[in-house]
């Protein structure tokens, strides 16, 4: 996150200011950035979950992966402006502290926007139900039944 400007500052009561900020940030509701790399990325899910088995090494390598892309400077970022107010606490000997900052919230979290990693994964369990149909309805030949005699 970035501050890009300060348009405005009020002081709303004793001790306490508001702020309107202008600020870049992450757009952790892009959905867009992983499409080139599905195929790899569903098969790393597939090694770990079905593999493996273990759907927890797969959360978390998901986890890792979203991490180390988005702190790549490319990653897609957008403005937001929000209202942020600070304050003053006497009791804690405090200097300004960030007291108010739903518009901050609401706006990181996209509002009512799916979570990239909640969306990639929810995609994965339809690409590992439809893989293992598939894999029921034609069996390579190392998960076929061996005849005998």
């Amino acid at each position: 996150m970035q501050i890009e400007s300060v348009q405005s500052a009020g002081i709303a009561a004793d001790k306490q200011q508001t702020f309107e900020v202008t600020l870049s940030v992450i757009d952790v509701t892009n959905k867009d950035f992983w499409e080139s790399e599905k195929d790899a990325i569903y098969e790393q899910l597939w090694k770990l979950d079905k593999v493996q088995g273990d759907s927890q090494a797969a959360q978390q390598w998901l986890n890792d992966y979203l991490k180390t892309k988005m702190q790549d400077e490319k990653f897609p970022r957008k403005k937001i402006t929000v209202t942020l107010t600070v304050e003053k606490f006497d009791e804690y000997n405090s200097g300004w502290i960030v007291s108010r900052d739903t518009d901050l919230a609401t706006a990181l979290s996209g509002a009512n926007a799916k979570p990239t990693g909640s969306f990639i994964m929810e995609q994965y369990r339809e690409y590992k139900a439809n893989r293992a149909q598939q894999e029921r309805s034609n069996p390579s030949p190392s998960q076929s039944p061996q005849l005998k005699g």
